[in-house]
């Protein structure tokens, strides 16, 4: 039995296995326990983090008595360190601050692939039932002709899906008991219903929950973003309107697998390799598996003209995203509550910035391209959402992808109109990224901030020179960075990347990832690129927003983050995607003949206006 109630007082256990459990007295009169597994807050998985990455017990209860309290799981095998310091801090309604332990418990758990196994197998068996149902079906009653032609125009469908899925998204949480959890289900399974006659809507509002990734959906014991849940609704409809039809829809031409597949299987070698393997995987399903196959059902439905729902979805995103954060009170403080900054649901003004400047060139170009009073009104009022909460952000870096990003829209729009001062305009637009680089570094992010940005980078570098050609795996920067850590960031023990877009690919994916991630964005942009030649209108300018919105990604994930959020590796996968709809529309007035995109007298509508 040990316990302490003196601010600072240290209980250090070493134990072998992958998972430790604590037996600690919770109760009227206890406090706050830190807690590091191997000197990292991190690698403390199970305990609940504070805004800066602190892992912190609040061991106040109403009762008193001992719980088990889970530490950490998914460790590598073998011998570690707990640490445990009394805080010296307590909640509230806490009569003290005592910290009492009387047992730890550490181990192997049990094996979960058998249950994962199982689980698919069952998955499997189902979708062969149903599948062998709705063939039955398909047969009887003849429900190719129905599928093919029932269509819901693009409006009321639209408006269907984001009541669907906003419904999903808001309804309490609750277990199998309660009838909510039932009603959540049914509305997720209309979302699918509405999706196998109306797929390109469903992708829509898909794409846009993707981009409000940190908005958690608890979902019996599982917590998925409002954009895994349409993405869950939309692949179900792809699964139906295939076995109804009789044939698969894939929107990936077979030139373009060899890259997925050299990304993918680079993801899949340096999961494979991870010290940290729950982690791993979890960060190859959010950051991987499922964006890219985002990317794959958007290609499929979103095409030809239809994707100016898809940029249409990024910007209106973004507007959410800005009218969220005000509205939610998530604001942080910094110089002793001097700075208000704000942040929202993303966990930091950074993460929230990141999402913002993406969506600010978009929703300019949209509005610079919209027909009509209303339509302009409304587009305005989202561009100066978007722009107010970046600039609430307080963010240097995304102030400066903001400008860059308006900035490249600028010259492409004025390359396109006068192509002498076009050419002109390019480089005077390099030369003030390079300018505002050399500023932010020198002078916005400060002199502490700057020494901690060239150690980090420093610790990446040896991180990625002991891991040269497979990384560390996705999501476990966090977990080896205190092996590498350079010991004056002794105050940032808790950052979760490298914050440089090649760093992050390399220690993420390896060399192969890097190479595959390069290629694709170098082949997306030139195809968008070239598209623009010759087109005007409404394509014209969602063509240059989404182009403009890339480079903003781009020259802030040089000092920050560019895929290795869930929303931002969606954004990468919607931009591929996008390019595959200029490169198989590139006039703007070919018919693809695929679902999703039916033409009026076997071309599409005008592209005049948005």
């Amino acid at each position: 039995m040990l316990f302490s109630g003196q601010p600072g007082a240290r209980a250090e256990l070493e134990f072998r296995g992958s998972a430790i459990d604590l037996e600690i007295l919770e109760g009227p009169g206890s406090g706050m326990a830190r807690i590091w597994i191997d000197g990292s807050d991190a690698r403390a998985d199970l305990v609940p983090k504070s805004a800066g990455g602190v892992a912190r017990l609040d061991l106040y209860a109403t009762e008193s008595g001992f719980a088990a309290v889970p530490l950490a799981s998914g460790l590598p095998s073998g011998l570690h360190r707990m640490t445990l310091e009394v805080v010296g801090a307590r909640a509230p309604d806490s009569a003290g601050e005592l910290v009492m332990i009387r047992a730890a418990i550490a181990g192997e758990p049990a094996p979960r692939w058998p249950i994962w196994l199982g689980t698919a197998a069952a998955a499997a068996g189902a979708a062969l039932a149903l599948g062998s149902l709705l063939n039955w079906w398909s047969g009887r009653w003849r429900w190719r002709p129905v599928i093919e032609r029932v269509q819901i125009a693009d409006a009321p469908a639209l408006l269907l899906a984001a009541v669907l899925l906003t419904l999903v998204a808001t309804i309490p949480a609750a277990g199998p008991g309660d009838p909510w959890f039932w009603i959540r289900l049914a509305s997720l399974a209309a979302l699918g219903l509405l999706g196998t006659a109306a797929p390109a809507a469903l992708a829509t509002v898909t794409v846009a929950g993707w981009l409000l990734a940190p908005v958690a959906v608890p979902l019996g014991p599982l917590h998925l973003n409002p954009g895994e849940l349409g993405l869950a609704a939309l692949t179900g409809a792809w699964g139906v309107r295939a076995t109804l039809l009789g044939r698969v829809e894939f929107g990936i031409a077979s030139r373009h697998l060899p890259l997925l597949l050299l990304f993918l299987g680079a993801a899949l070698a340096a999961t494979a390799a991870a010290e940290y393997p729950k982690v791993a995987v979890r960060g190859l399903r959010l950051l991987v598996l499922e964006p890219l196959w985002l990317g794959c059902l958007v290609a499929t439905y979103l095409v030809g003209r239809r994707r100016l729902l898809l940029a249409g979805a990024v910007a209106g995103a973004a507007g959410i995203a800005a009218v969220l954060a005000m509205l939610s009170g998530g604001i942080e403080f910094f110089a002793d509550g001097q700075l208000a900054r704000l942040r929202g649901p993303w966990g930091s003004p950074n993460g929230l910035a990141l999402v913002l400047e993406r969506g600010l060139p978009l929703a300019l170009a949209l509005a610079l391209a919209a027909a009509g009073v209303d339509r302009r009104i409304g587009l305005a009022a989202l561009l100066l959402a978007i722009a107010a909460a970046l600039l609430a952000t307080l963010s240097r870096g995304g102030w400066l992808a903001g400008a860059v990003g308006a900035a490249a829209l600028a010259q492409i729009a004025w390359g396109a109109a006068r192509p002498f001062l076009g050419r002109w305009l390019a480089p005077l637009v390099g030369l003030a990224v390079g300018i505002g680089l050399v500023i932010s570094a020198l002078a916005g992010f400060g002199a502490d901030t700057l020494d901690v940005r060239l150690r980090l980078w420093g610790s990446a570098a040896l991180m990625a020179g002991d891991n040269l050609w497979l990384g560390v795996g996705p999501d476990n920067f966090l977990y080896r960075l205190p092996d590498y850590l350079d010991p004056q960031m002794w105050r940032e023990p808790n950052l979760s990347h490298p914050h440089n877009l090649l760093l992050d690919a390399w220690l993420s994916l390896g060399v192969a990832g890097v190479a595959a991630l390069a290629l694709l964005l170098t082949r997306s942009v030139s195809v968008i690129a070239r598209g623009l030649t010759g087109r005007s209108g409404a394509l014209f300018w969602a063509d240059a927003g989404i182009l403009a919105a890339m480079a903003a990604g781009v020259v802030h994930g040089l000092l920050d983050n560019f895929y290795f959020r869930p929303e931002l590796a969606a954004f990468f996968w919607l931009f591929f995607a996008y390019s595959l709809a200029v490169e198989r529309d590139p006039l703007g007035d070919r018919r693809e003949g695929l679902p999703g995109d039916p033409a009026v007298g076997g071309r599409l509508r005008p592209e005049t206006a948005f």
